[in-house]
């Protein structure tokens, strides 16, 4: 998988309404056979999350409500 992303969580409150919507964005925009893997880290009590897939998905970020990804580096 060539591009990894950040996922921000910028609510308090992170519904499994809200999970379900991002899965169900990535489907659709990587298709019914893309692949994407979410991955989280848990250091000093810091939780972070990563997607990744073979598609940039900067532009996805515009329609989650509460939810931002940013390339990772």
């Amino acid at each position: 998988m060539n591009e990894h992303f950040e996922l921000y969580i910028v609510d308090d409150d992170v519904s499994s309404e809200k999970w379900q919507k991002l899965y169900r964005l990535l489907v659709s925009y990587l298709g019914a056979f893309g692949k994407f893997e979410i991955t989280f880290t848990c250091h000093d009590n810091v939780v972070r999350y990563f997607v990744s897939c073979n598609k940039d998905l900067g532009s996805l970020s515009n329609s989650l409500d509460g939810i931002l990804l940013r390339p990772a580096n």
